[in-house]
């Protein structure tokens, strides 16, 4: 039995208690034996904590921080904050933090709703909504650039890091486009972004009377779909918006800062010039249904839409019979057949020039001579060359497009529309209204596309004609990710220089016996360093001159007349007017501009940029004035020694590659590395193109031959 010993109990009670039930026989004790120990109950475990159910997401909203912007987890991915999304509001520091689901941060694009019930802390209150974006993955910062990075990552199907790349390389900046780039000292990312958010109001408003009107693909468009195709504007402008952010006219009154009232004005002006200019704006009331009908006939096409190609028509031009254009890439069974999750293409490229037909490689450089760096040799682009790219997920998305061998790799998202039975003359007005250009800021419009002439001939000319079965126009979506340098490596791309004595340049106007003033022959280099040494940039100084023009009209230089090509390098030309000769010219200087360089400047590898006139006869450069100077570097590539430079002048913004020297085997050549862009094309499949080309084959256009795998 169990005893409780009070305090009150004896001795002998106890003794006699003990007893009790002893079985001794004897008078002996009985100790009793040890019971059980009473143990303390076992703590009850702790609690797990809780595992919370919201996190933080912080926020920050710029142009210049904007105040009650509308900020959300975009869920459905439709652009805009529905109710029921993870939603707050900015305050005066452009921040809100967001109480977001824990399973749906960094899983939904972020997008801020501004309202002309927001204020731009740097240009004041909005006057016209517009929405801004950022990636899932990167939501800290949503601003002009996180937008325009976005949708470039989202359509291409590449990485938001991939895309922020090609667009900060784009936009000439070192720092990362994510960042929050308000209050540095250095005002171009403000200034660009400041441009980018008045483009996206102006041209929103432009296009707002088109809400609710049909598109292409049978739905209506909505205040997101203008959006959507504004960023896609600024996509294909981005050359324009970086060019512009370093004109005078913008430099000067924000040199300082974007809030002033002279710099809120150049902004504005700025962003006039891109949403009026025809050449940098082609999104209008005509073809805002066609783009954006586009846009929705890929996301509504689904996985079965994704083409398994024989090849594409991916460009074509049809002037006249002796002036055409064709260009595409073709696959056999076998080589669209894929090995080890990668499938081959071939391109077929050919022009006709008055009837002179001519067939072209990568760069658009004869394929017998057109060498780029692969990363481990000079290559060639030889008719037949195999490209290869990864086969395309269910979603159209392919990766590691190799172009050439490492001529360039590209990401891509392609989705095919079926157009079998439709009338030619429908779809191809429709490619022509796209308002994008085929190689980005640096291509061509789609309006060239096709067959010259307006709807109404082109209707005209192609009748009843209709696409037969197993058409399809493709719509892609591309994102560069690395060009290569090239040279055509013959001696007609060799640079030649100038002796030393011509090189120091002068005013012949004082001195006639100048080696410039006379006539000097020029020499081929063989090393970058007698490039660099005879290049200094010191002009050969001349009085006004004149020269008898069409109808024997007397043309004069005006007061300034100086001679810059023997002592400066090109970098190409922008404008494509013709020289003249003395019966046809009809002014002195021609329109074109020449973009030149000279190795000459305070400091270490420092060059001076030019822009330049052109004389009408003979295409010779004068009257050049800087626009910058720049550093360049000397690279060995292989057996090669390559010059490429850094911060290229503003107008060379518009070309769609960059001036490069190649030295290779004794000689210097012009070269050139493409740009890596952002770029919404739209081509025919084989079947679809070869029966448009056909249908011109049938009207007498010389030479004009299908694309064959």
């Amino acid at each position: 039995m169990l005893i409780s010993i009070k305090s009150g109990l004896t001795m002998a009670t106890i003794a006699a208690l003990a007893a009790c039930g002893g079985g001794g026989g004897d008078d002996t004790p009985i100790t009793p034996a040890p019971g059980p120990v009473a143990q303390a109950p076992a703590p009850a475990p702790a609690p797990a904590p809780a595992v919370p159910t919201t996190a933080s997401v912080a926020v920050t909203v710029l142009d210049g921080p904007i105040l009650n912007a509308l900020v959300c987890l975009d869920a459905n991915r439709n652009g805009v904050c529905d109710a029921g999304e993870t939603q707050g509001r900015t305050d005066a520091a452009g921040k809100v933090t967001l109480a977001a689901p824990t399973a749906d941060v960094g899983k939904y694009p972020v997008v801020a709703m501004i309202g002309t019930d927001a204020v731009d802390a740097d240009s004041g209150a909005v006057t016209a909504a517009y929405t801004l974006k950022a990636p899932a993955d990167q939501a800290t910062v949503v601003s002009p650039y996180s937008t325009l990075i976005e949708r470039a990552a989202n359509a291409s199907g590449s990485t938001s890091a991939e895309a922020e790349a090609v667009l900060r390389a784009s936009f000439g900046q070192t720092i990362s486009l994510f960042e929050n780039y308000t209050g540095r000292t250095d005002t171009r990312m403000a200034t660009m972004a400041a441009t980018m958010a008045v483009v996206m109001q102006q041209l929103g408003s432009a296009l707002a009377p088109n809400i609710g009107k049909a598109d292409i693909s049978g739905g209506t468009i909505s205040a997101a779909d203008i959006s959507t195709e504004v960023t896609n504007t600024l996509l294909d402008r981005v050359a324009t918006v970086k060019r512009r952010d370093k004109l005078a006219t913008l430099r000067t009154p924000c040199a300082t800062s974007v809030s002033t009232a002279d710099c809120k004005a150049a902004v504005t002006a700025n962003a006039a010039f891109l949403v009026t200019d025809p050449g940098e704006n082609k999104l209008n009331a005509t073809n805002i249904g066609v783009a954006v009908g586009e846009r929705k006939r890929i996301a509504n096409a689904g996985p079965a839409a994704v083409p398994v190609e024989n090849g594409a028509l991916t460009f074509l031009v049809l002037t006249d019979p002796l002036n055409w254009e064709t260009t595409g890439f073709v696959s056999t069974a076998a080589e669209a057949t894929p090995v080890n999750g990668t499938t081959k293409s071939r391109d077929v490229s050919t022009v006709s020039t008055a009837g002179v037909i001519t067939t072209f490689g990568v760069g658009g450089l004869p394929v017998d001579s057109a060498l780029h760096w692969s990363g481990s040799a000079w290559v060639n682009c030889p008719a037949g060359y195999q490209n290869t790219s990864k086969v395309r997920d269910e979603n159209g998305v392919g990766r590691d497009i190799d172009y050439c061998n490492g001529a360039s790799i590209t990401a891509t998202k392609r989705i095919g529309v079926d157009i079998s039975g439709k009338l030619m003359s429908e779809v191809v007005n429709q490619i022509k209204l796209h308002p994008y250009s085929n190689f980005g800021p640096y291509g061509r419009s789609f309006a060239t596309w096709g067959p010259s002439g307006t709807p109404a001939e082109i209707t005209a000319a192609l009748g009843g004609a209709v696409f037969p079965a197993n058409s399809r126009v493709l719509y892609q979506s591309n994102l560069s990710l690395s060009a290569a340098p090239a040279y055509q490596a013959d001696d007609s791309n060799t640079v030649s220089v100038f002796s030393a004595d011509v090189a120091t340049g002068g005013d012949a106007r004082t001195n006639s016996t100048l080696p410039c003033a006379l006539t000097a022959t020029a020499a081929p280099a063989s090393t970058l360093e007698q490039l660099i040494v005879a290049n200094p940039g010191k002009p050969c100084v001349f009085g006004p001159g004149t020269m008898t023009g069409a109808n024997g009209v007397v043309l004069n230089s005006g007061n300034t007349n100086e001679a810059w090509g023997l002592t400066s390098a090109s970098l190409g030309s922008l404008g494509s007017a013709p020289l003249g000769t003395a019966s046809t010219a009809t002014t002195y200087y021609t329109t074109n501009q020449l973009l030149r360089v000279s190795f000459a400047g305070a400091g270490s590898n420092v060059v001076t940029f030019y822009q330049c006139q052109q004389r009408a006869i003979n295409g010779s450069t004068r009257n050049c004035a800087s626009v910058g100077n720049g550093t360049f570097t000397v690279a060995t590539l292989g057996d090669a020694r390559v010059l490429t430079f850094s911060d290229i002048p503003s107008a060379a913004a518009l070309r769609d590659a960059q001036r490069v020297f190649v030295e290779r085997a004794g000689k210097v050549y012009f070269g050139s590395q493409d740009k890596l862009v952002a770029s919404n094309r739209v081509r025919l499949s084989l079947d679809a193109g070869n029966a448009l080309i056909n249908t011109y084959v049938a009207k007498g256009y010389v030479g004009l031959k299908p694309l064959t795998p």
